[in-house]
C-alpha cells in the first residue's frame, strides 16, 4: 500500500516538473496578450512601454514605441556559458495579411552568443506608425527561440487597436 502511494507521489512530481519545463500557456486579461512556451520556461510575458511600465489595455496610440517583453526564460541551450536566442516578429492586419515580418531581430546581437549566468530577458520593440492606419486592429506575434534547439520557444500574440 505504501509503495503505491510513493509511486503515485513520484509520478505526480514528474508530471508537474515536466509541465513547468516542457511548456505551458498564459493570457493577460488586461491586454489580451497570450503566450505559450515549449521545451523551456518563462517567468512572464507582457506588453510594456519604453520605461518598462506594463500596458493596461491593448489600445496603442499612433507613433507609440512599445515592447513585447519575455522575462526569465530558462532552459535555452548553453554552449560555453552562452545562449543563442532569436526573435521573429510578425505584424498582420485584421484580415490576416502579413504587413511586416522580421525573421530574427537578434541576428547580429546574438550572433556570437550572449553570456548568461541565469534566465534570459528578451524583448521585441515595435513602433506603430504610418503606413499603419488609426482605427484599425493589428496582430503582433513575437517568437523568441533558441537557435541551438528551435523547439525551445516562447510565442506571444496580441491584437492591438491603433488610435490617434
Amino acid at each position: 500500500m505504501s509503495t503505491r502511494i510513493s509511486l503515485a507521489a513520484v509520478t505526480s512530481w514528474l508530471i508537474l516538473t515536466a509541465c513547468s519545463i516542457g511548456g505551458g500557456a498564459n493570457k493577460d486579461l488586461a491586454t489580451g496578450l497570450t503566450y505559450r512556451y515549449t521545451h523551456c520556461s518563462v517567468r512572464d510575458v507582457q506588453l510594456v512601454d519604453v520605461r518598462n511600465i506594463p500596458f493596461t489595455s491593448n489600445v496603442v496610440h499612433m507613433g507609440t514605441t512599445f515592447l513585447v517583453s519575455a522575462s526569465g526564460i530558462q532552459n535555452f541551450t548553453l554552449t560555453d556559458g552562452k545562449a543563442y536566442p532569436g526573435c521573429e516578429l510578425t505584424l498582420k492586419d485584421k484580415l490576416g495579411k502579413t504587413i511586416a515580418q522580421v525573421p530574427d531581430l537578434l541576428e547580429s546581437t546574438a550572433k556570437d552568443g550572449i553570456i548568461t549566468p541565469g534566465p534570459l530577458d528578451l524583448a521585441a520593440t515595435i513602433t506603430m506608425s504610418p503606413p499603419l492606419t488609426s482605427g484599425e486592429t493589428y496582430r503582433i506575434t513575437a517568437r523568441f527561440f533558441d537557435k541551438k534547439e528551435v523547439k525551445r520557444e516562447v510565442v506571444a500574440e496580441v491584437v492591438v487597436q491603433l488610435v490617434d
